[in-house]
């Protein structure tokens, strides 16, 4: 059964910006993933009342707005792996139940080196110290590590894919706005059961409300431009854009949710960004295309979207179900600009 979490770190909190909390949680996040530590140097500022420049504590403060809270380690191989484990414990890992052992970084060690510090390190937390332990990493990592062999729990950071298989427990799949805090925030869909949720978190995932829509959510709307900068007018609510960042195709199109809560942003390559209570469900980003997208259009639930490309082919995510395209039938076109149900 999914459920909507988020992981985060101190670059959460530009210029020491406080996260809301409650906002989070009513926007129907389960619950946070938060770094504690790295290596054994850094402990997450932000975990600490008694060092925090605003008295925060994001484990507290996010356990007391009803979220559920996990954790996870930056891990450094050729570092002593013991060591870094018991730096996670010792400085934040204890007052959450389980661990995420984070590969990003080879440190000049090479695969079978990694994959022998990461299982030493997984085993002491889990075996002697009782603490639920996985591994977070993407497509490449889990290419050369192949941890796909190994009887881990894994989560993937994987945003160009829909629930892909490697991802058994876990799954990282785009980077979005959530109402509380600023700036972009990873966003995770986890995908095992309930059962492997509370081990964990500790406790089973409570239902969320609904985020309400905006005020006349009907009475406002958006423009987007092709740097993916967005202009919201009226009741129309901004949560964020693709200004000033690069692309490596323009904007083409959006589209809201159904509740007004958020907004997707489609690229000409097929590519998506989420914004607001939007759910990323995979896209054509990376993927050949014989001809460009040129727009797109949400399903009634809202749990799916439709990319139409201007030879009218299309593509389907979510719950969005494939009904024909003109290239399917054999209509041989190349001036398709736009769609409806």
């Amino acid at each position: 059964m999914s459920h909507e979490l988020l992981d985060l770190a101190s670059f959460q909190h530009p210029n020491n910006a406080p996260i809301d909390w409650k906002a989070v949680k009513s926007s129907g996040i389960a619950g946070v993933i938060i770094k504690i530590t790295e290596g054994t140097n850094y402990v997450n500022p932000w975990i600490d009342r008694t060092k925090n420049p605003l008295g925060a504590d994001d484990i507290a403060d996010a356990q007391a707005a009803g979220l559920l809270v996990n954790g996870y380690h930056f891990f450094h191989p050729g570092t002593d792996k013991i060591a870094q484990a018991d730096y996670y414990l010792a400085n934040g890992g204890n007052r959450v139940p389980g661990a995420w052992l984070d590969a990003e970084v080879t440190d000049g060690a090479n695969w079978s080196q990694i994959a022998t510090d990461l299982q030493g390190c997984h085993d002491y937390l889990w075996t002697q110290k009782s603490k639920p332990t996985g591994l977070y990493d993407n497509v490449t990592w889990t290419n050369n590590l192949g941890d796909e062999q190994w009887n881990w729990d894994i989560w993937l950071a994987d945003p160009s894919n829909e629930a892909p298989q490697d991802a058994r427990v876990n799954w990282q799949y785009g980077t979005t706005t959530v109402p509380g805090i600023q700036g972009q925030v990873d966003r995770d869909r986890w995908v095992a059961d309930n059962a492997k949720f509370q081990q964990y978190f500790g406790a089973p995932p409570t239902p969320t409300p609904s985020p309400a829509p905006p005020a006349n959510p009907t009475q406002g709307y958006y423009m987007v431009a092709s740097d993916g900068g967005v202009f919201a007018f009226g009741g129309a609510v901004f949560h964020g854009s693709m200004g000033g960042k690069p692309l490596d195709k323009p904007i083409v199109s959006m589209t809201t949710t159904p509740d007004g809560g958020g907004y997707w942003l489609v690229a000409s390559d097929g590519g998506i960004f989420a914004f607001g209570n939007a759910p990323f469900f995979g896209s054509m980003g990376g993927r050949p295309l014989d001809k460009p997208i040129v727009g797109m259009q949400v399903t009634s639930t809202g749990k799916g979207y439709w990319l139409l490309a201007s030879d009218g082919g299309i593509f389907a995510f979510g719950d969005a179900q494939y009904e024909g395209s003109l290239p399917s039938v054999g209509v041989s076109v190349t001036n398709i600009v736009g769609m409806t149900t």
